[in-house]
């Protein structure tokens, strides 16, 4: 067996090394003749079991050493004062193999401010399997560089006219169930993202001159019971917000 554990800068004490999934059991893995096995969580069985993971012993001493490197190469560059550099080296991680390594590249390029809004916005357009999650359009919220509006709104724009097309085929209760392959569920599932993840950007900038976009979004999906029905309202509210955070700019003003 091998057991990952950090160590708590606080108190000292070792601690599991997944913190997410709150047991000892989440932070070890076992070997038997070459084959790892890990605990995997299952949402269609429910609870963890114990599964084969794809990796030899090798390969899994390989995995670890390639996360403590860039563990050290990431901490490194608190101390780099050059945004660019530290964009240029954070920018090698965001498809790293590993969890750890994407997680502190995003929070490094996020720090380098509206230096990395370009390569954010790059990566927002490359990102059609969804790999990437909420962390660019996070990011750019935060960072708040207006250069980042006009992509965002591109995005909705494309988004408008996809769901105006895909309402006219689905129906209620698409989104579980039986009532389409999970494929094809997937596809919409990401889509539904590449909507509620820039509004949710836009949210945080608080910058004038999307409302007509988001009004739009918000019209769509309030008169189409098959899209306003996904992800309860979901959509509706996260452009209620984005709204709302403008008026209260301006309100400001």
């Amino acid at each position: 067996m091998v057991l990952f554990l950090r160590e708590d800068p606080a108190t000292g004490k070792w601690l599991e090394a997944e913190p997410r999934r709150g047991d000892i059991q989440s932070s070890a893995c076992w070997i038997e003749n070459d084959q790892v096995y890990a605990n995997v969580a299952s949402t269609n069985v429910g609870g963890n079991f114990l599964a084969p993971v794809k990796r030899s012993e090798q390969e899994l001493r390989a995995h670890v050493l390639e996360i403590r490197e860039a563990k050290r190469v990431l901490a490194d560059l608190r101390t780099n004062e050059d945004a660019g550099q530290r964009l240029a080296v954070a920018a090698r991680y965001v498809d790293a193999d590993n969890a750890f390594a994407v997680h502190e590249a995003f929070k490094v390029i996020q720090g380098c401010g509206k230096v990395a809004v370009p390569f954010l916005v790059s990566l927002m357009a490359l990102d059609r399997d969804g790999r990437y999650e909420e962390r660019v359009f996070r990011a750019l919220g935060e960072i708040g560089d207006p250069s980042a509006v006009p992509p965002l709104l591109g995005l909705l724009e494309e988004e408008l006219v996809f769901w105006t097309e895909a309402k006219e085929r689905l129906e209620d209760g698409w989104w579980s169930g039986d009532a389409m392959k999970w494929d094809e569920r997937r596809i919409l599932y990401l889509h539904i993202d590449r909507v509620e993840e820039p509004l949710r950007a836009l949210k945080e900038m608080a910058a004038p001159g999307f409302e007509d976009v988001v009004r739009r979004t918000r019209r769509l999906w309030i008169t189409a019971p098959a899209l306003d029905g996904a992800w309860n309202g979901r959509i509706v509210r996260a452009c209620d917000a984005a709204l709302r955070a403008v008026a209260t700019q301006d309100a400001r003003k």
